[in-house]
């Protein structure tokens, strides 16, 4: 019943290749004071403005030099957008332009 009383959303996740060297550095550049950011993940950076049901999540790949960047919002349209803003930022910050999508893109309750 609880998951049923959720509202739907679209998720978006990608894998940016990243440098084992660069990771770091790349998240101390995304973690701007300016930007709305949320606590609840160790190893990686949570943004968003959860009362309009949207997130970021960025996390550093504990297996291979890569960064994970996943988008929610609860319309297909505006993640996508954010899809793209954010992986325009990691890659400004990692200074690459190499992305790889995993193809994964989910809607409604599951998250994988």
């Amino acid at each position: 019943e609880a998951v049923a009383a959720l509202p739907a959303s679209e998720i978006i996740e990608t894998h940016l290749d990243c440098a084992w060297e660069r990771r770091a550095g790349l998240l101390r550049v995304l973690n701007d004071p300016d930007r709305e950011r949320h606590g609840g993940i160790r190893d990686g950076l949570v943004f968003g403005d959860l009362g309009k049901g949207e997130r970021v999540v960025i996390v550093p790949a504990p297996d291979r030099p890569s960064i994970m960047v996943r988008v929610e919002s609860d319309s297909r349209l505006r993640t996508e957008a954010l899809a793209d803003e954010w992986r325009t930022l990691v890659e400004d910050a990692a200074g690459s332009d190499t992305a790889t999508d995993n193809g994964q893109s989910d809607s409604g309750d599951s998250v994988t």
